[in-house]
């Protein structure tokens, strides 16, 4: 599946892998390394051999199983039977954005469901600038409810007052001279929707074995539940130590639902690098299909005939995508 197209109707992770782990995708008659973080989907197949082992986050984000050594299973052979719906990507992608002057990335809080009524903003930095105005407004009505405050540095605390109300679509606004950005409308998450992230992330604790497999899995909860700023904090912590190129895919797709581009561009870059050391094929198409869709017409068909080049080595049975 391209980072970009609706999964199947169920879509798990792989959070943890040990040894000689394979996975056989759907349409495809080779296998493809098992990248931690990478995104499992109805019709595939692990492969584990002799003391190795794999763990599998179900659809329902919420329980794992570990499939035995020395079988060929389905994906989710061992996961509940009745999984939760899963959270799909939009098509926000345009041609050329690389190409952007003049704009502001805001990292946090944009398209995302904060815990806090004092979020931490966070923007990337432009060259050139050292001092930046913040703002934050009503997206209904562009009425600004704070700022513009004056901020050296890429980020700062908002500070409380006017207190923030859920069911209100807010923006962050920063300028630095002739830059401005927005990030997409944010929203308070309400008492209920708290509860709700801490049993979650209370069951996960339960179900996953490992520190960093359970790292892993709590991320991709809070990404799939609207909480894309603490999932965007987790993955910058959690990509650079496990080093999986799948994983460094799901960090650009974070980027990407936030709306930070260029960054995304950097992290589907970084993903590309990871995964042609790794030799996973699969994981490195995904990239570059990625790219070629943030990219011109000409850098782009480059990017796509290299990833229709990897697909062709894993024994692709049809064009039609996943």
């Amino acid at each position: 599946m391209s980072l970009l197209v609706a999964a199947a109707a169920l879509t798990g992770y792989l959070i943890d892998a040990r040894g000689g782990v394979s996975i056989y995708r759907r349409n495809f008659t080779k296998p493809s390394p098992a990248a931690v973080g990478v995104e499992l989907h109805s019709g595939d197949t692990i492969v584990v051999s002799k003391d190795a082992s794999a763990q599998v986050l179900c659809p329902n984000l919420l329980t794992a199983w570990e499939p035995v050594p020395q079988t060929s299973s389905g994906v989710f052979e061992g996961c509940p039977a009745a999984p939760e719906p899963t959270r799909m990507r939009d098509e926000q992608q345009v041609l050329g954005v690389r190409a952007d002057e003049g704009v502001v990335n805001v990292l946090a809080p944009s398209n995302t469901v904060v815990a806090s009524r004092e979020p931490l903003i966070r923007w990337e930095r432009v060259p050139g600038a050292d001092e930046y105005r913040v703002s934050i407004l009503i997206a209904s009505t562009r009425r600004v409810v704070w700022g513009p405050a004056l901020v050296e540095g890429t980020e700062t605390h908002y500070g409380g007052k006017p207190p923030l109300d859920p069911g209100v679509r807010y923006a962050v606004r920063v300028t630095a001279g002739g830059a401005v950005g927005e990030g997409a409308p944010f929203t308070v998450a309400t008492e209920g929707m708290l509860a709700s992230r801490n049993e979650r992330q209370k069951q996960l604790a339960t179900a996953i074995r490992g520190r960093g497999a359970r790292e892993l899995a709590i991320a991709i909860d809070l990404l799939h539940h609207g909480f894309r700023s603490e999932a965007l904090r987790r993955l910058e912590e959690l990509t650079p130590s496990i080093g999986s190129a799948a994983v460094w895919l799901l960090y650009a797709r974070c980027l990407g639902d936030i709306g930070a581009t260029h960054a995304e561009y950097e992290a589907l870059r970084r993903s590309a690098d990871a995964a042609e050391r790794q030799q996973d094929s699969f994981t490195e198409a995904e990239a570059l299909q990625a790219m070629a869709r943030m990219s011109k017409p000409e850098e782009a068909s480059t990017l796509m005939d290299r990833a229709h080049q990897l697909l062709r080595k894993l024994g692709e049975r049809s064009t039609g995508g996943r």
